[in-house]
């Protein structure tokens, strides 16, 4: 199992079948699920222990984010397609949004990743009304590439999302 990555206020690790019932409360909360693509509303314990058995044995560098004072998981930060179409995809529940908990996972993953490997880009993705996400992504370098409909898991429907990427070129430069 990879080791864990520490920043200043947060411990980022693999995921454990342990976690399942904590994630599936954070992510059953329809203000979180929303925003995801493939997260459907509701959201139990037994979808919670399959995403975790599924992104254990998928190519991908995924970790649970561990915030010590704060109970525990927070939410679930990685990067799938790897090694060649790396996607970065996040998310934290609703009681610690807004507190930079989001900036600091995804800036310690994507560190990681670029450091770990030779990508030249990771892609990301937010839905357009997801003004918090957005701004991370920004924040960290990652630029718009375009925009289309996209499904969110939760609502059942379409809504307006923004693709963007972040360089390797661009993220040395402010690392």
């Amino acid at each position: 199992m990879a080791p864990a990555i520490e920043t200043e206020r947060l411990r980022l690790r693999p995921l454990l079948q342990g976690d399942a019932v904590r994630l599936a409360g954070l992510c059953n909360d329809l203000e979180v699920s929303r925003w995801l693509a493939r997260v459907p509303h509701p959201y139990d314990p037994e979808m919670a222990a399959a995403f975790i058995a599924e992104t254990a044995a998928a190519p991908a560098f995924v970790r649970g984010i561990d915030a010590p004072g704060e109970g525990g998981l927070i939410g679930v930060v990685g990067v799938d397609g790897l090694p060649r179409q790396a996607q970065l995809g996040y998310w934290l529940g609703r009681a610690y949004w807004r507190r930079g908990y989001g900036t600091e996972a995804v800036r310690a993953v994507v560190g990681h990743v670029f450091a770990a490997t030779a990508l030249r880009k990771i892609r990301a993705g937010a839905f357009a009304a997801n003004a918090g996400s957005r701004r991370i992504l920004t924040k960290l370098g990652f630029h718009e590439t375009g925009r289309r409909m996209a499904r969110s898991g939760a609502v059942a429907g379409e809504m307006p999302h923004l693709d963007l990427v972040l360089e390797r070129t661009a993220w040395e430069a402010v690392a």
